[in-house]
């Protein structure tokens, strides 16, 4: 995102927004596939879902539009058949409650493996938080936060020390 802002700045367009007019996780030759099917096909697309919105956020990005609603090759929110909401949907719409009226504060670095993006809404830090590497990282926080979620808006048990794995984790701080 850096290289794109220095451009656009070099080129005399240093306020010119950016936008992410297509993000989506696919998957095999027509998404009919078994793996395509498959529970972990499903969380992997949340949890990448949540990642990108998240840094959509973080690096100022005006949209990150998601294709689509209904998708190809697996990558839909939506259940073809029936039109129910598959997980992603669920990351999406938790990621929207959580962070739609959020402002980006800092990348957090602290924690080796570890992506990490802090935002404030209401008077209140949100944490995000996820694994790089795919293995879980357990990590010591500054205290216990006051309120922990998974990627798709379930509640998790609030510790001072806590597993950090794909799934995103939103975390609640006061000030």
């Amino acid at each position: 995102m850096a290289y794109l802002r220095n451009l656009l700045t070099q080129y005399g367009w240093p306020d010119k927004f950016l936008v992410n007019t297509e993000t989506a996780l696919l998957c095999g030759r027509s998404g009919e596939e078994p793996p395509c099917q498959a529970d972990d096909f499903a969380n992997t697309k949340a949890y990448y879902l949540a990642q990108s919105y998240v840094t959509a956020l973080a690096e100022g990005l005006r949209a990150n539009v998601w294709y689509s609603l209904f998708g190809w090759r697996a990558s839909g929110l939506l259940n073809p058949g029936n039109q129910s909401p598959l997980p992603a949907f669920e990351a999406y719409r938790f990621s929207a409650q959580e962070l739609g009226s959020a402002r980006f504060l800092r990348q957090l670095q602290d924690y080796p493996g570890v992506m990490g993006y802090e935002f404030e809404r209401a008077g209140q830090r949100i944490w995000v938080l996820w694994s790089l590497d795919g293995a879980s990282h357990s990590i010591n926080l500054p205290g216990v936060p006051l309120a922990a979620w998974d990627a798709l808006g379930n509640s998790v048990s609030s510790a001072a020390s806590m597993n950090v794995d794909l799934n995103p984790l939103y975390l609640k701080w006061n000030p």
